[in-house]
């Protein structure tokens, strides 16, 4: 697992930054998450608010950073994922992953 999330870390920092990108094993009853965490730079148009929720173009770099992330991650040769039931009422495994993007002031 911690091999696993050098992996992930090595990948991703290749895109957005070594600095910027923090990836977490679960540990205990949270043994097989991985948490991602990428911070990235505001959008030259950002029109956010002190207090406020993202603004529309914060949300969409956001969005474009966490689709980009799953792509690059997916593609790490031997990457394998736990996978939890969800509670969709389809009975869907989902990969247990957390990627969190977040706007640097």
């Amino acid at each position: 697992m911690e091999n696993q999330n050098k992996l992930i870390k090595k990948e991703l920092a290749k895109k957005f930054g070594y600095k910027n990108i923090k990836v977490i094993g679960g540990r205990g009853t949270a043994y097989g998450w991985v948490e991602i965490d990428i911070s990235i730079e505001k959008p030259k148009n950002c029109l956010c608010k002190e207090g406020e929720t993202y603004c529309l173009e914060c949300k969409k770099a956001i969005n474009k950073t966490n689709e980009e992330a799953k792509k690059l991650i997916y593609a790490i040769p031997g990457i394998k994922f736990y996978t939890y039931l969800s509670d969709d009422g389809y009975g869907t495994d989902r990969d247990c992953v957390l990627i969190q993007v977040s706007v640097k002031k």
